[in-house]
């Protein structure tokens, strides 16, 4: 038998004498209980009532008196605050909830959220929701598939409602996602025996969203929507300019990407792109700096004066044509009793005379004339950038010109038609520094 030295042996029952006294005192502190609420009520008066049939909690170090004020309808806000503020638990799981008025009925099934700590909270998941509810103009339903979210942080919020500045609140993610949302609404402005009905029907495919954050303030944040499609009543007025422009329907698409670096304060909007199928794309670029981090964790006045003391250095548009132009084209040739190559040839003279006097005849205006009636002859891709001369411009200073020919002494823009549609590729953005790791307990 191989035996430890004595001295080792002392040293590692040490340890673990000091670990174990660690979890009895913390487990002492924090009680932590398992329990379930049941029936719970929350009477709203005349507003209606929300029913819970079941509250199941796990490993929580909130007493069950504790947690039965956050359903009770005395409870005062800050106390309740408070309490969820401090709430830890290792599982807490709600299988419906009901909400019930004289307009309807809203549910909400699978409610669940894991590694509670805090303010923080490790996984929560939504299987769904549904309701139907009425009103003057007519019935309206909601449907939505899957919730999740990951790695958020709540602290923020709690200490703006502490603190009576709800304005101030901060949050951040790791993963968000939603799929399958339905909404069917009335159009208030169409009959319901209207042919085709009144209702605006809308959907959502997707929904994504991820971030890195060091604390509340973010570093890099992506997100995209997939398959959001608006359905407007046939006998709308609404629905009668997009039959005629050539969209029965509207299916949209966005997508989002941003960093921040918060030691040489500059953020950037690497990606902003609205697209729709059968139209095109509507892509924004932007870089700013001068950004203090109080712009995401300050308060109300904070905010704002993190965001005028901002500077700009770049931005760019880029339209990206897929059938937009063409049925433009053809909706207002058919409202001018014209062919479409007529209306487009007459747009693009017009747009090489007007632009120029427009601008106030500065000398960059006859080529960005040319490059805009350039694309109207051949509409398949159009950029248009903008720089300061002196590398960047204060955010008040640029939106306070208004004057044409001052905007363009002080900020180059370029606008260049593309054949092709495509564009040349940006200025890489600064990485976004990584969040500070965990701490480690040696």
């Amino acid at each position: 038998m191989i035996r430890a030295p004595k001295n080792q042996l002392h040293a590692t029952k040490t340890l673990l004498a000091f670990a174990i006294a660690l979890m009895g005192s913390s487990a002492g502190a924090l009680a932590l209980e398992s329990f379930t609420l049941e029936n719970l009520k929350i009477d709203g008066g005349a507003k209606g009532s929300t029913a819970i049939k079941s509250v199941e909690v796990v490993g929580s170090n909130l007493s069950r008196d504790e947690l039965l004020k956050l359903f009770a309808p005395g409870t005062p806000e800050a106390e309740a605050t408070d309490i969820l503020s401090r709430l830890v638990a290792s599982r807490i799981t709600i299988p419906e909830i009901i909400a019930t008025g004289d307009k309807g009925k809203f549910t909400i099934s699978a409610v669940q959220a894991t590694d509670i700590d805090t303010g923080k909270v490790g996984h929560a998941t939504i299987g769904g929701f549904d309701g139907a509810f009425e009103d003057a103009n007519g019935s309206s339903t909601v449907k939505s598939g899957p919730i999740a979210l990951d790695g958020a942080g709540f602290a923020g919020v709690f200490k703006a409602l502490k603190s009576g500045n709800a304005g101030s609140a901060t949050t951040h993610f790791g993963h968000f996602s939603w799929t399958g949302l339905e909404m069917s609404v009335p159009d208030k402005d169409t009959p319901a025996a209207s042919p085709g009905g009144n209702q605006i029907k809308i959907k959502l495919g997707s929904l994504t969203a991820d971030g890195t954050a060091d604390g509340d303030v973010p570093l890099k944040t992506t997100g995209a929507v997939k398959n959001l499609t608006i359905e407007m009543p046939q006998a709308s007025s609404a629905g009668k300019s997009l039959a005629a422009a050539g969209y029965p329907m509207l299916d949209l698409g966005l997508t989002f990407s941003s960093t921040y670096d918060p030691a040489a304060k500059t953020f950037g909007i690497d990606d902003l792109t609205l697209s729709g199928a059968g139209a095109g794309s509507l892509a924004l670029k932007l870089a700013l700096g001068g950004l203090d981090k109080s712009l995401f964790t300050g308060n109300n006045d904070q905010r704002t004066g993190a965001l005028l003391s901002a500077t700009a250095s770049g931005l760019e548009l880029r339209f990206v044509n897929a059938g937009a132009a063409q049925k433009i084209l053809s909706f207002a040739a058919a409202a001018q009793g014209k062919t479409p190559d007529a209306v487009k040839t007459e747009a693009a003279a017009m747009a090489a005379q007007l632009i120029p006097a427009m601008l106030g005849g500065h000398p960059a205006a006859p080529k960005i004339a040319s490059e805009v009636s350039k694309f109207i002859g051949d509409p398949r891709g159009l950029t248009i950038t903008a720089k300061p001369k002196s590398g960047s411009i204060s955010v008040p200073e640029a939106m306070s010109i208004l004057d044409p020919v001052t905007f363009l002494d002080r900020i180059d823009v370029t606008v260049l038609a593309q054949a092709d549609g495509a564009v040349s590729a940006p200025a890489p953005a600064s990485p976004a520094p990584a969040a500070p790791p965990a701490p480690v307990i040696a």
